[in-house]
C-alpha cells in the first residue's frame, strides 16, 4: 500500500489544456510540424550521407543537428499527439518511459548547444585560418569534436536524472505536456536542494561556454573580415556563419523564454507550449535556415529548359502553327468573354459558368505557348528561365488544367438542375449560387495546386535541366536530389497510426482507406529504396538476385493492381453510404468490412499471382533488365523460348513498318493519333445515337450501324499498333505470330464487312424507294437481323477461309514487309508452294468486288429508273 502512495510506476501527464473546438485543429499542427521535421530532417542527413561533395567538416558537423532533431522530436511528439486525442484521465505514463523522455529531451537541448559550439570553432578555423583548415579539421578531429558533443551533453544530462531518479515519489502528476527533470523531482516530498543547485549550475555553466564561445569565435571572425579586403572571404563569411547564428539565436530565445515563463506559475500554459515550441521550431527552421548555406552550392535560380526538338525543316511551320492557334485561342475566347458580356441575353448561369473556361484557357496558353514559342527561335543552351518565372508557369500551368474539370464540374451542376429541375432553375442558380461555384472552382484549384507546388518548393534543387517544354510540378520536383520516399512513408504510417489509435475514425470509410496508405507503403518501399540505392552507384554494379527482382515485380504489379480493387470497394461504401443511408450501419458491418479488405488484396494477389507465374515458367537467355525496377514485362523479355524456331516457324515476327524520318516522325504520330480519336468518337457518337433515339430506329439506320461497328473493330486493330511501332526502332516493331494473325483476320474482316453492309444498304435503299407500300412488310426486324447476321456472316467465312490456308504453310522468315500484319505478308513467309493461296485470294478478290459491284448497279439502276418513271417530286 505504501507504494501505491509512494514511488507509483504510473504517473499522469497534465499534457496541454484544450478545448474541444481546438483539439483538432492543434493535433494537425503538431502532425504536421512533425512530418515536415522528419522529413526535411532526414533529407539532409541523407543527402549529406550520399552526396560525397559534402563530406566536409561543415556538413558532416551539422549533420549531428538534423539527427538530435529527429531524436528529440520523436521522443515527445507522438505521445504529446495521442495525449492531444485523449482525455486528461487517461493521459498515463509509466514512471520508466517518463524518465526516459526526460533524459531524451534534456539530451536534444544540451546537445543542441554543444554540437553549435563546435560548429563555431569549424567556422573559426574556415575562416581565421583558411590555410590551415584541412590540417586541423581533419577526420578525426571531426570524429572528436562529435563524440565531445554528445559525450558531455550524456555525461551533464545523465548526473542531472541521476539525481532525481534517487528521490522518493509521493506524486503522480506531470504538471508539463511532457516529462522533464523539473517535472520529475517535483513528484518528491523529500528535499530537492542538491536537485536545484546542480540543475542551476548546469545551466549557467551551459549557457556560459555557449555564450562565450559564440562571442568569442564571432568576434574573432568579424575582425578577421573587418581587417580583410577579399571580398570572396568576407562573403563565404556572411554565408555560412549567418546561417549558423540564426539557429543559435532561435534556440537561445527558446530556451530563455522558457526559464522566464518557469517564474510566473500564472502563465503556466505558456509555458507548456513554450517547452513545445522549444522542440519543433529547432526542428523546423535548422533545415530552411541551412537549406540557404547550401544554396551555396544548390538552388541555381537560372533554370535551363530542354524544349522541343526540332531541327531547321520544320521549326518554322512549327513556329507559324503555334502562333496561329494561339492568336485563335485568345481571339475566340476573349471574343466569347466579351460577347456574353455586352448581350444581356446571354447572361444566364450557362453562359456566365462557360465564361470560366474562356479566361481559363486564355490564362493557360498566355503563360505557356509564348514562351514554348519564344524558345523554338533560340539554341537549346541559350532556353534559360530563372527559378521564380519557372514557378509561376508550372503553378499556371496546373491551375489551368485542374481548373478545366472543376468548372466543367459545376457546368454539369448547372445542366442537372436545369434538365431535372426546370421549375426550380431560376430559384437555385440565382446571381449568388453563381458566383460560389465559380470562386469555389478557382478556389479548390488554387489550393490543391497551391498545396502541390509548396511540397515541391520546400525541396532543395542540385539540378537546373528541366526535361519538357514548359515547367510543371514533375519537372521541378526532378531537379531535387532530396528523396520523396521518407515522405511518403512517413505521411502513410501516421495515417494508419492516427486510423488504428482514433476510435472516432473506426468506420468503413476510413478502414478501406487504411488499405490505400498500406498499399502505399508496400509499392513504394520495394521500389525507392532500391532505386535510390542504384543511382549510388555504376550501371555495371546494378545487380539483382533473380528471386529479389521476382519479388519486386509481384509488390510492383500488387500495388498497382490493389490500388485499383481498394478504390472500387471504396467508391462501393460511399455508394451505399449515399444512396441507402438508413441502412449504411446494416451494410457495411465489420464482416463486409473484413470480406471487402479480404476480396480487395484476394484479387489482386491472384491476378498477379497468375501474371507472373506465366512468366516464371520461361526459360531465360538475357540477364539486362531494361526498366528501372522488375516488373513482368521487362522479365519475361528475358526469355528466349522458341528462339530454335527462330528460322523456322518463329513466333516473334518483327513489321517493316511505316519508313519515317526523324523530321516527320511527330507529325506522322499526330496525324494517325487524332485520326483514331476521331474515328473512334465520330462513329461510337454515331452508334449510341441511334442506339438511344427511338425515331432513329429504322432498318436504314439500323444497317448504318453496322459501318460505324466495323470502322471501330478495323481502326482499332490496325492503327494503335502502328503509332506505337512508329516510336520505337525498326528493330524493335516485334509482334507474336497470333497477335499477327488476329490483326490480319480484323483486317480482312473490316474491309470484306464494308462491302457486305453496303450491299445490304442498297438492297434497304432498293426496297424503300422502289417497293415503298410494301418496305415495312419486307424490311421487318427479322429481315434486318436476317440482313445483318448474313453480311458478317459470309464475311467471317471468307476471311477464315483465306487465313486458314495460310495458317497450313510453315514459315521460314520473320519479317512482315508492311505497315500491319494481312494475309498476303503472311504467307509470303513462308518458303512452301503458295499456289493455293494465291488461287483462292484472287478468287475470293474477283467475287467480292463483282458481287459489290453488281449488286449497287443493279439496285441503283432500278432505283433511278423507278425515279424517271415516277412524277412524284418528293
Amino acid at each position: 500500500m505504501e507504494n501505491y502512495t509512494y514511488n507509483s510506476f504510473t504517473l499522469q501527464i497534465e499534457g496541454l489544456n484544450v478545448s474541444k473546438e481546438s483539439i483538432y485543429p492543434v493535433f494537425l499542427f503538431f502532425f504536421f510540424s512533425y512530418l515536415f521535421i522528419m522529413v526535411t530532417n532526414v533529407g539532409i542527413a541523407a543527402l549529406v550521407f550520399t552526396d560525397k561533395t559534402l563530406h566536409q567538416p561543415m556538413y558532416l558537423l551539422f549533420c549531428n543537428l538534423p539527427i538530435n532533431d529527429i531524436l528529440g522530436n520523436s521522443i515527445m511528439l507522438p505521445r504529446l499527439l495521442l495525449d492531444i486525442l485523449r482525455p486528461p484521465s487517461e493521459r498515463l505514463i509509466s514512471y520508466y518511459e517518463c524518465v526516459v523522455q526526460a533524459f531524451t529531451t534534456h539530451m536534444f537541448g544540451t546537445t543542441s548547444h554543444t554540437v553549435l559550439m563546435i560548429m563555431a570553432f569549424d567556422r573559426y578555423v574556415a575562416i581565421c585560418n583558411p590555410l590551415r583548415y584541412s590540417a586541423i579539421m581533419t577526420n578525426k578531429m571531426v570524429m572528436k569534436l562529435i563524440v565531445s558533443a554528445w559525450g558531455v551533453a550524456f555525461v551533464l544530462v545523465g548526473i542531472l536524472l541521476g539525481l532525481t531518479i534517487r528521490l522518493n515519489r509521493c506524486r503522480t502528476m506531470i504538471m508539463n505536456p511532457y516529462c522533464d527533470n523539473a517535472s520529475l523531482f517535483k513528484l518528491s516530498c523529500e528535499s530537492v536542494f542538491i536537485n536545484n543547485v546542480y540543475g542551476l549550475t548546469f545551466t549557467v555553466v551551459l549557457f556560459t561556454f555557449s555564450i562565450g564561445t559564440m562571442v568569442l569565435t564571432y568576434t574573432k571572425i568579424t575582425i578577421v573580415c573587418l581587417t580583410s579586403k577579399n571580398k570572396s572571404l568576407n562573403s563565404k563569411a556572411l554565408k555560412t556563419c549567418s546561417t549558423h547564428l540564426v539557429v543559435y539565436l532561435i534556440m537561445v530565445f527558446n530556451g530563455m523564454s522558457i526559464i522566464t515563463l518557469h517564474r510566473f506559475p500564472q502563465y503556466s500554459d505558456y509555458r507548456k507550449l513554450s517547452t513545445i515550441l522549444f522542440h519543433v521550431i529547432p526542428g523546423s527552421l535548422n533545415p530552411i535556415i541551412y537549406g540557404q548555406m547550401e544554396n551555396y552550392t544548390y538552388n541555381s535560380l537560372t533554370l535551363q529548359i530542354e524544349g522541343l526538338e526540332i531541327t531547321k525543316t520544320n521549326k518554322y511551320p512549327i513556329f507559324i502553327f503555334l502562333l496561329s492557334s494561339y492568336v485563335f485561342i485568345l481571339i475566340a475566347n476573349i471574343g466569347i468573354v466579351i460577347l456574353i458580356w455586352k448581350e444581356r441575353s446571354l447572361h444566364q448561369p450557362m453562359y456566365l459558368l462557360f465564361c470560366n473556361l474562356s479566361v481559363n484557357d486564355v490564362m493557360g496558353n498566355s503563360a505557356l505557348i509564348p514562351r514554348v514559342i519564344a524558345d523554338i527561335q533560340v539554341s537549346p543552351s541559350q532556353r534559360l528561365i530563372h527559378y521564380y518565372d519557372c514557378l509561376l508557369q508550372a503553378y499556371i500551368a496546373h491551375m489551368f488544367g485542374t481548373n478545366a474539370h472543376i468548372v466543367l464540374m459545376i457546368m454539369a451542376f448547372d445542366r442537372y438542375v436545369a434538365i431535372c429541375y426546370p421549375l426550380r432553375y431560376s430559384t437555385i442558380m440565382n446571381d449568388k449560387m453563381v458566383i460560389k461555384l465559380t470562386v469555389s472552382a478557382w478556389g479548390v484549384a488554387f489550393v490543391l495546386v497551391g498545396i502541390l507546388l509548396g511540397l515541391t518548393i520546400r525541396l532543395n534543387r542540385c539540378r537546373t535541366l528541366i526535361r519538357n517544354s514548359f515547367c510543371d510540378n514533375a519537372s521541378l520536383f526532378k531537379l531535387s536530389c532530396e528523396s520523396v520516399y521518407v515522405f511518403i512513408l512517413i505521411a502513410n504510417i501516421g495515417i494508419v497510426i492516427l486510423i488504428w489509435k482514433e476510435r472516432s475514425l473506426h468506420q468503413p470509410m476510413y478502414l478501406l482507406f487504411c488499405n490505400l496508405s498500406v498499399n502505399d507503403v508496400m509499392g513504394n518501399s520495394a521500389l525507392i529504396p532500391r532505386l535510390i540505392a542504384d543511382i549510388q552507384v555504376s550501371p555495371s554494379q546494378r545487380l539483382i538476385h533473380y528471386y529479389e527482382c521476382l519479388l519486386q515485380a509481384f509488390i510492383a504489379h500488387m500495388s498497382g493492381t490493389n490500388a485499383h480493387t481498394v478504390l472500387m470497394i471504396m467508391a462501393f461504401d460511399r455508394y451505399v453510404a449515399i444512396c441507402n443511408p438508413l441502412r449504411y450501419s446494416t451494410i457495411m458491418n465489420d464482416k463486409m468490412v473484413i470480406k471487402l479488405t479480404v476480396s480487395a488484396w484476394g484479387v489482386a494477389f491472384v491476378l498477379v499471382g497468375i501474371l507472373l507465374g506465366l512468366t516464371i515458367r520461361l526459360n531465360l537467355c538475357r540477364t539486362l533488365i531494361r526498366n528501372f525496377f522488375c516488373d513482368n514485362a521487362s522479365l519475361f523479355k528475358l526469355s528466349c523460348e522458341s528462339m530454335e524456331n527462330y528460322t523456322y516457324n518463329s513466333l516473334t515476327l518483327q513489321i517493316e513498318g511505316l519508313q519515317i524520318t526523324k523530321t516527320n516522325k511527330y507529325p506522322i504520330f499526330i496525324f494517325l493519333l487524332s485520326s483514331y480519336v476521331f474515328i473512334l468518337i465520330a462513329n461510337i457518337g454515331i452508334v449510341i445515337l441511334i442506339w438511344k433515339e427511338r425515331s432513329l430506329h429504322q432498318p436504314m439506320y439500323l444497317l448504318f450501324c453496322n459501318l460505324s461497328v466495323n470502322d471501330v473493330m478495323g481502326n482499332s486493330a490496325l492503327i494503335p499498333r502502328v503509332i506505337a511501332d512508329i516510336q520505337v526502332s525498326p528493330s524493335q516493331r516485334l509482334i507474336h505470330y497470333y497477335d499477327c494473325l488476329l490483326q490480319a483476320f480484323i483486317a480482312h474482316m473490316s474491309g470484306t464487312n464494308a462491302h457486305t453492309v453496303l450491299m445490304i444498304m442498297a438492297f434497304d435503299r432498293y426496297v424503300a424507294i422502289c417497293n415503298p407500300l410494301r418496305y415495312s412488310t419486307i424490311m421487318n426486324d427479322k429481315m434486318v437481323i436476317k440482313l445483318t447476321v448474313s453480311a458478317w456472316g459470309v464475311a467471317f467465312v471468307l476471311v477464315g477461309i483465306l487465313l486458314g490456308l495460310t495458317i497450313r504453310l510453315n514459315r521460314c522468315r520473320t519479317l512482315i514487309r508492311n505497315s500491319f500484319c494481312d494475309n498476303a505478308s503472311l504467307f509470303k513467309l513462308s518458303c512452301e508452294n503458295v499456289f493455293i493461296n494465291n488461287v483462292y485470294g484472287l478468287t475470293f478478290t474477283v467475287v467480292l468486288l463483282s458481287s459489290s459491284i453488281g449488286s449497287i448497279i443493279l439496285t441503283y439502276s432500278k432505283i433511278t429508273a423507278a425515279c424517271l418513271t415516277n412524277k412524284s417530286k418528293s
